[in-house]
């Protein structure tokens, strides 16, 4: 059983805690630790923190741990963004895609997730234009 419950709230405040603010940059650098910058699905670009992001990995993986098996990429090779709202169950646990994107891009900045394609012009392929994703836990 997970340590971290995979809820709405729970990825909004652990994004929240590692997301760089603009009051911790001068000249566009970080002034404390380095910046991990992740390509956003809707949105342009998401900043983190790389020392508050180490304090985060455990929970992050915990809860990309609880998303169905056909994201991992030893087991299904990654899966439809528009299926990242259900745990592994099949039970819904959130329907807003800015709380999913959030958690890619936290898998993202700690190297447990990717876009199964990077170049976004070929997600138009895909099921509603959205990316696939990839989970490796096990790196």
């Amino acid at each position: 059983m997970p340590d971290i419950q995979l809820t709405p709230q729970q990825v909004s405040a652990v994004y929240k805690f590692c997301q760089i603010h603009s009051s911790e940059l001068r000249d566009g650098k970080p002034i404390d630790g380095d910046m991990v910058v992740v390509p956003g699905i809707t949105s342009s670009q998401h900043n983190f923190n790389n020392i508050r992001l180490e304090k985060q990995k455990e929970e992050i993986i915990s809860m990309l741990s609880q998303l169905p098996k056909k994201f991992r990429k030893d087991q299904g090779g990654g899966w439809s963004f528009l299926n990242m709202c259900t745990l592994e169950d099949g039970t819904l646990w959130t329907g807003m895609h800015i709380i999913m994107e959030m958690l890619v891009c936290l898998g993202i900045a700690i190297e447990k997730a990717g876009y199964c394609l990077s170049d976004r012009d070929l997600w138009q392929a895909f099921p509603g234009g959205m990316p696939y994703i990839w989970i490796d836990l096990e790196s």
